[in-house]
């Protein structure tokens, strides 16, 4: 079953890729292969929106690529750290064993992260950031993923990165092997690696980290059509009076997904993919759609207009593989991890019976 599986998830791969030149899918060698996950995107959004979006974005590979429409994970818990493990394994839980986001670990008496490694610490952290106690790792990982076949396959020349603001989002679909994840430190927003993948941080990483970039996105407004204000990065308190942290700022807005793009072009860059003999790959997770959709649901405009705007973000990263990698030298695959169902509120203004289930902290039946 896990054979026939990585064989389905492989031919996909080989299926989905669009290349930037718009040669043929199957007939090109690409030097870096790129796999794109959009958390949270509901597959039939691509449809409702494709007339909204520009032609060298989502378009590019809806309108020129393999398209497959009937894919579903075979699964109930869809979510995060799932999604993300079957992407790069190309099986289901039964083989990836990555069955939750975190779950209670009966050794430690308390609940733990997917991915959560006490062995390993944080890379990358700015002089005077104080940073989570430890990082994380691939250990919980059950079976190899497609970054290690092409390790592999190449007798480790392949160079194999995941990106994303989640750690789970970027370590689990490049696997063991890879050369690195890098994903932010909540607090703070800077990218960060971790000692599994090596001793210390790359001096691009700091110099990117005490540049001015992550700054850049604070104390910016997300608006409307109309000119009122959606949301906000400015520094701001949350609601146990602490200061509220990059990752809750950023992360719901547009710009997580620039600053997602920065980081894998200073990935791509410094590390050289796509420049050298064997093929390269890179994973790189937007996980700003998922943070907002949680809050507005899938329905609202804020959430077409974040679409929107990662399109046209989607559309500038290939204009640079294009320049940096060559035309016709990279592919690029397009998956999600998970998709939403609409909002209960959303449903009931159609008439449709929906209902939420809220949680209240005293003893009154209202919350």
């Amino acid at each position: 079953m896990r054979r026939q599986l990585r064989s389905v998830f492989a031919l996909i791969l080989l299926g989905l890729w669009a290349v930037a030149s718009f040669a043929s899918a199957y007939n090109a060698q690409p030097k870096l292969v790129v796999i794109v996950v959009v958390d949270q995107l509901r597959g039939d959004l691509l449809e409702r929106y494709h007339d909204d979006f520009a032609e060298g974005g989502f378009r590019l590979l809806m309108d020129h690529g393999a398209w497959f429409t009937s894919c579903y994970y075979n699964y109930a818990a869809t979510k995060t750290a799932p999604g993300h493990s079957t992407i790069g394994t190309g099986t289901y839980v039964l083989g990836h064993g990555i069955f939750a986001n975190e779950w209670w670990d009966p050794k430690l008496r308390r609940v733990i992260s997917s991915v959560e490694d006490e062995n390993t610490r944080p890379l990358g952290l700015p002089s005077g950031v104080v940073g989570e106690k430890w990082s994380a790792s691939p250990h919980n990982l059950q079976t190899d993923t497609i970054g290690d076949e092409l390790k592999l396959a190449t007798g480790g020349r392949a160079k194999v990165y995941g990106v994303a603001f989640k750690d789970r989002a970027a370590i689990l679909p490049v696997g063991f092997s890879a050369d690195a994840a890098f994903f932010i430190d909540p607090q703070s927003g800077a990218f960060v690696t971790s000692t599994y993948y090596m001793q210390q941080a790359p001096a691009w990483l700091n110099q990117f980290n005490d540049g001015e970039t992550r700054a850049s996105y604070l104390n910016r407004e997300v608006k409307d059509a109309g000119g009122n204000v959606l949301r906000s990065t400015a520094p701001t308190k949350n609601s146990k009076g602490k200061d509220s942290s990059f990752y809750d700022l950023v992360g719901p807005t547009p710009w997580g997904n620039d600053y997602t793009v920065d980081i894998s072009k200073q990935i791509i860059d410094n590390e050289k993919l796509g420049r050298g003999p064997v093929t390269d790959l890179i994973s790189i997770s937007f996980s700003s759609p998922d943070m907002l959709g949680h809050k507005v649901g899938p329905d609202s405009p804020e959430d077409k207009a974040m679409l929107l705007a990662l399109d046209r973000t989607l559309a500038g990263f290939f204009q640079y593989l294009d320049a940096k990698v060559g035309k016709g030298n990279w592919a690029v695959a397009l998956s999600a991890d998970h998709g939403i169902a609409p909002l209960p509120d959303f449903a009931s203004k159609l008439r449709i019976p929906a209902s939420a289930l809220r949680t209240c902290r005293h003893s009154s039946t209202t919350c």
